[in-house]
């Protein structure tokens, strides 16, 4: 089949050809870019496993030496005479924390609502923007309830700007 010479083929069958080969070498870039790219994450990933492993084995050994002592302790002088922290030759070696429990805390750092809605009927919002030289009618509409002036300050400001 690829025997047949050059000059057997039309123009338009070379011209298929060569589209042909252009379409093949374009395959074959790609294909080995992604083989390349495999390669690379998987030497990626097995350093990676290799180097958490290590860290991890590193960490154990760690809690080998200390057996009694947890993450968070706190070494003490009764911790030490009864072995389960080793004695050690300078004063700089041990770290003492004084931790108190403040009951306070709660209240000091907990999430306060910055406003409070407070419920009320038609009747007493009319009352209530009357009273602070405010007057507005209540108007309801398909569902909904519109004031007929502005009463917010945001609004009086707005409309004050307008004339």
């Amino acid at each position: 089949m690829h025997d047949e010479p050059m000059d057997s083929l039309s123009p338009m069958g070379v011209a298929r050809r060569e589209a042909m080969l252009s379409d093949l070498r374009a395959y074959m870039r790609a294909l080995k870019r992604r083989r390349r790219v495999r390669r690379s994450v998987g030497t990626t990933a097995v350093l990676f496993v290799v180097a958490a492993a290590l860290v991890t084995g590193v960490r154990g050994l760690q809690h080998e030496r200390y057996p009694s002592v947890t993450p968070g302790m706190v070494a003490t002088k009764d911790a030490r005479k009864n072995g389960a922290y080793p004695a050690t030759s300078s004063r700089d070696d041990v770290q003492i924390l004084y931790v108190q429990t403040d009951s306070s805390v709660i209240d000091r750092l907990a999430a306060k609502p910055a406003h409070t809605v407070h419920l009320i009927s038609d009747r007493e919002l009319l009352v209530t923007l009357a009273s602070l030289d405010r007057p507005a009618a209540l108007v309801r509409d398909s569902g909904r309830a519109y004031l007929t002036r502005p009463v917010t300050d945001d609004e009086l400001e707005a409309s004050s700007q307008v004339r």
